[in-house]
């Protein structure tokens, strides 16, 4: 987990959810919000996925209490339906967020983008996500092999299926000839870009 504050946005990448993720992310938001920031941008570009658990417990430090984060089904709709929802002991479910994605981030990270983008709670950044929204279990075979069988799927709040749909961004950026010969990440600058505007967004207040 890479981290730093500029201009009041906490940055943090995500390379993967593995087992010591949650942790290593709460430590991070902890440390963040301790040097000032007041927005936070993730990263979760490039990112395979990992452990749904581990997912579901960092989105869960976004929001409210029992707001649905994803869902799985069988293979008829509403059949073996299994919810996961917020506890309500996030630590940061009002101040605002950016979550950057793009054509490799699939699985864990597309729950996370999905859940907080149908929650209302972050502004989805970059490209369309890969599309991996299985679950899947592995039966062994004589001789030692075996084989993944798809036992059900995942599904956004909203009831977006992940699978080969992926995660639309509220904002597409996509990387152009010139960027590219600059060595200038553009869907960084435009998700800082938009965060500080969240950040520094003032409802007025009527006359009265």
């Amino acid at each position: 987990v890479a981290q730093y504050v500029i201009d009041g946005v906490g940055y943090i990448k995500i390379d993967n959810f593995g087992r010591n993720t949650y942790n290593e992310f709460f430590g991070a938001l902890i440390a963040l919000r301790a040097r000032g920031a007041k927005g936070y941008l993730l990263d979760f570009r490039g990112n395979g996925g990992g452990f749904m658990d581990i997912c579901c417990q960092m989105v869960n430090e976004f929001l409210g209490k029992n707001n649905l984060i994803v869902y799985t089904e069988g293979k008829g709709v509403g059949t073996n339906r299994n919810e996961f929802r917020s506890d309500g002991r996030g630590i940061l479910v009002n101040e605002p967020v950016v979550v950057l994605i793009n054509e490799w981030s699939a699985s864990a990270s597309e729950i996370f983008s999905g859940a907080m983008k149908d929650n209302k709670r972050a502004l989805i950044v970059g490209e369309k996500s890969f599309g991996k929204g299985l679950v899947q279990e592995i039966n062994k075979l004589s001789g030692g092999s075996g084989c993944n069988i798809t036992i059900q799927k995942y599904l956004t709040p909203s009831g977006t299926d992940i699978h080969k749909k992926g995660i639309k961004p509220d904002v597409t950026v996509k990387f152009t000839e010139e960027d590219i010969k600059a060595k200038r990440d553009a869907q960084l600058i435009k998700a800082n870009e938009l965060l500080v505007r969240m950040i520094n967004y003032q409802p007025q207040t009527a006359n009265r």
